[in-house]
């Protein structure tokens, strides 16, 4: 599947998958039947998950707010993403 989108897997872990398109970086986390992206666009959101629900099916969570244990918090204001344990 992220072959055929045009994703690149990460040489040191294999459960990243990335793309950069017209110079903005998409990136894929898949663990186990989940799945997180990292998009500098916010217009290539809907394109990745459109993409990706044309091979497998997919349901959308929303925000994310715990990943593997590891609290995330975004703060748009300054434009960063801090990772809390």
């Amino acid at each position: 599947m992220v072959d055929n989108l045009g994703f690149i897997c990460c040489n040191i872990d294999e459960s990243v998958f990335f793309k950069i398109s017209d110079y903005k970086l998409i990136i894929i986390i898949v663990h186990v039947d989940d799945y997180m992206n990292v998009i500098t666009s916010i217009k290539l959101v809907d394109w990745v998950k459109n993409s990706i629900k044309e091979f497998v099916e997919i349901t959308n969570l929303k925000k994310i707010y715990w990943l593997l244990n590891i609290k995330l918090r975004r703060d748009w204001k300054v434009d960063k993403l801090m990772l809390f344990q």
